[in-house]
């Protein structure tokens, strides 16, 4: 007798199809996670740093008059160049400094601004204009400003990504940073940057807050 032949094997199962992502799942995968939501507690807590930062500033310029300008400073150059503004002489200072001395006009003394940035002139002229000389005195509260910007901006930041306690060391850090304190006294030109890009990150932040909602 002839041997049997084996049975054909069984079909395999098909496989099972994946389900269709819809529409709001799909947008949710791209924008990624929800960011967490903020207590009222931790709200609190930066509402109380950010005090404590307005106090510092404060008392450091109102109490202890720690932000007058020194004739070396950015600050007091800076004055300089926006009072040439306003007398129509353009961007030019009557800071001398001695590797520039060949570029002196002989007629005014005067050289071309090439140290700093013609940024910070722009912003003392208008004050220079409305408030007389006597606010020179008085510009650090401008960098004191940006400066509790920059702490506000980067707590609010700090609070998104790592929580409140995060944010409440943050503001203090850049509040009480010896190279903010400086920038305040001495370089409105570094305060104001670091506000400029504290404000950059949390615009980006809160467009990506406002995305994921």
């Amino acid at each position: 007798m002839s041997p049997e032949a084996p049975p054909p094997p069984a079909p395999a199962p098909a496989p099972a199809s994946a389900p269709v992502p819809t529409p709001t799942a799909r947008a949710a995968a791209v924008r990624g996670p929800a960011p967490p939501r903020i207590s009222e507690a931790g709200s609190r807590a930066l509402a109380a740093a950010l005090l404590v930062a307005l106090l510092y500033w404060v008392l450091d310029l109102a109490f202890l008059r720690s932000g007058a300008p020194h004739p070396l400073d950015d600050l007091w150059e800076d004055a300089l160049i926006a009072r040439s503004l306003l007398a129509g002489d353009g961007f030019r200072t009557t800071m001398l400094y001695p590797p520039l001395w060949g570029m002196r006009d002989p007629a005014t003394l005067t050289i071309p601004v090439l140290v700093h940035g013609p940024l910070v002139p722009l912003l003392i002229a208008p004050l220079l204009r409305l408030l007389g000389p006597g606010v020179v005195d008085q510009l650090a509260w401008l960098g004191a400003a940006a400066a509790f910007g920059a702490a506000w901006c980067a707590g609010r930041l700090a609070q998104r990504a790592a929580g409140s306690s995060a944010a409440v060391v943050t503001v203090l850090l850049v509040t009480m940073s010896p190279v903010m304190l400086a920038a305040v006294h001495h370089s409105h030109s570094v305060a104001l940057g670091a506000f400029a890009l504290a404000a950059a990150f949390a615009f980006v932040r809160y467009r990506h807050v406002c995305a994921a909602r």
